[in-house]
């Protein structure tokens, strides 16, 4: 009603760009969720392994290996893995990418604010600067969330809370009642 979506843009594009972003979510997380996104994270950090596979990179690739997250992988996998024979990506809309990102920044980023969760790999950071700079969510200093993203997110936890309850009925903790 008061004429701020964009041009061509009807307010229920705004719950299919949430939609997708939610579909889309864990995408990237890798077996055994978070334990593997450990065991990976583990493996790049080890000494032996650091000097026979990363010895060459600059130290933000490095942080992408020694910091690997279902996020980034999943922000690879809509962008650039998926459909490979295309030039890699889903084709998504700039704005459900945007929505899909919960921590905008890349990991060398999130080490140097003592922080473990990012959302784009170096190898992305060309396709996250166009989204974010075409959207209006980057100023000089950093990279900022899509609104969207905040939805996004709280879906994400009330699913969790009703696999929560799930599992706790199923495993007897819990009655129905």
């Amino acid at each position: 009603e008061r004429g701020e979506l964009p041009e061509m843009t009807r307010p229920e594009n705004l719950g299919e760009i949430v939609q997708a972003a939610c579909l889309a979510h864990d995408i990237g997380n890798p077996p055994f969720g978070h334990a593997g996104e450990s065991a990976l994270q583990d493996w790049f950090r080890d000494p032996v392994n650091n000097e026979r596979y990363l010895s060459e990179l600059t130290e933000p690739q490095k942080a992408d290996f020694k910091s690997f997250d279902g996020n980034a992988q999943g922000f690879r996998v809509v962008t650039a893995i998926e459909n490979h024979k295309d030039n890699g990506g889903l084709r998504l809309t700039y704005p459900t990418l945007a929505t899909l990102v919960k921590y905008p920044r890349s990991a060398y980023d999130a080490m140097g604010d003592g922080s473990s969760k990012f959302n784009f790999y170096q190898s992305e950071k060309g396709t996250f600067d166009a989204i974010f700079t075409t959207l209006g969510l980057k100023d000089a200093h950093r990279y900022h969330r899509h609104p969207l993203s905040y939805l996004a997110e709280a879906a994400d936890d009330i699913c969790y809370r009703i696999i929560d309850m799930e599992d706790a009925l199923e495993l007897n903790l819990i009655t129905l009642s």
